[in-house]
């Protein structure tokens, strides 16, 4: 990989050094996705041997298991990275903010199983990464790392051995006020060490993010950083049947992950696969050719909306925040 196609550099942190990679920029679209290591750790035997471990690792991991994998290269410096393609996925993100753009829904069967393939995925990382006695495995999951492909599957990518969850490495900065909206509680608490807790409450974030189309805190640029975190510590935010009275089912387990106290919070994923499997069961949204065909009616549903309506939604805020302003 040609490093000279560099466009910006979102992350750099004693880890590793995330980068996005371009061959043709299509509006704000990016095609690859490098990560590397720092300079700094070029010549660290160490580093170098864990960097090659946790190629090794997405090597052995199924191509069937939903992970998006990356290949090995060396930039142009000479440099190990591992290199992502998105040419053919779009990131929840996207999709996501396209949503609420044009104040579209994703349709809830899709959106049902989204929710249960990230629990599956996340279980077979966690089962593989126990495999090689690796507990140490910090998963980042938020919705630019969540992809679907062009049949409507979900993928994951970006995760790390050999370093437990922190508030360096867990989500990787965009900036400031994104980083502040996809943290743990106690990942912005100053002199607490965050476990692999942190996961489960961002599961809770990501799967009312899903179920919804809404993020769970606005991005808006009005609303302060700070405030978003004293909302996390206080419990205040909207709860699923606030949007969509139907997931009324769902509010008490995605309540459960999201509990500001890391010893209170739920912390296994077996319970909430089971009570997604059981709600989608409840609404018998079983048929995956069904599914494939709703994701390619809802994309071509949503471009049209977005071509025809370019400023639709511009100032939508993405959830019913204000009703739970904390003082």
């Amino acid at each position: 990989m040609d490093t000279d196609s560099v466009i910006e550099t979102i992350y750099s942190g004693p880890d590793a050094v995330f980068t996005l990679c371009i061959n043709e920029q299509i509006s704000t679209q990016y095609y690859y996705y490098c990560r590397q290591l720092p300079v700094a750790y070029q010549q660290d035997a160490l580093r170098l041997r864990q960097f090659d471990q946790e190629f090794k690792f997405l090597e052995s991991i199924s191509d069937n298991q939903g992970i998006l994998k990356g290949s090995w290269d060396n930039t142009s410096d000479g440099n190990p990275a591992i290199i992502y393609d998105y040419k053919n996925y779009s990131s929840i993100g996207k999709i996501v903010k396209d949503c609420v753009s044009a104040e579209q829904r994703i349709p809830l069967p899709l959106t049902i199983k989204w929710s249960i393939s990230l629990i599956v995925i996340l279980e077979q990382l966690q089962a593989a990464a126990a495999e090689l006695e690796e507990p140490d495995i910090d998963i980042a999951i938020w919705p630019d790392t969540l992809f679907v492909d062009a049949s409507g599957n979900l993928h994951i990518t970006h995760f790390s051995l050999n370093a437990p969850p922190s508030i360096s490495s867990s989500i990787i900065k965009h900036n400031l006020t994104r980083y502040f909206l996809y943290s743990a509680p106690e990942q912005t608490i100053a002199g607490h060490t965050p476990d692999e807790k942190v996961l489960y409450f961002v599961l809770g974030m990501l799967l009312y993010e899903l179920l919804t189309s809404k993020p769970l805190f606005t991005t808006h640029t009005s609303i302060d950083s700070k405030q978003i975190v004293r909302r996390k510590l206080r419990k205040l935010h909207p709860l699923l049947s606030d949007v969509d009275s139907r997931l009324e089912p769902l509010n008490l387990i995605v309540t459960e992950l999201l509990t500001p106290n890391p010893d209170n919070r739920l912390a296994h994923l077996t319970p909430v696969k089971n009570k997604l499997l059981e709600f989608q069961q409840k609404l018998d949204i079983n048929d995956n050719q069904a599914e494939t065909i709703s994701f390619q009616n809802f994309k071509d549903m949503l471009t049209d909306s977005l071509e025809r309506n370019p400023l639709l939604g511009r100032n939508f805020e993405t959830s019913n925040i204000n009703q739970f302003n904390a003082s």
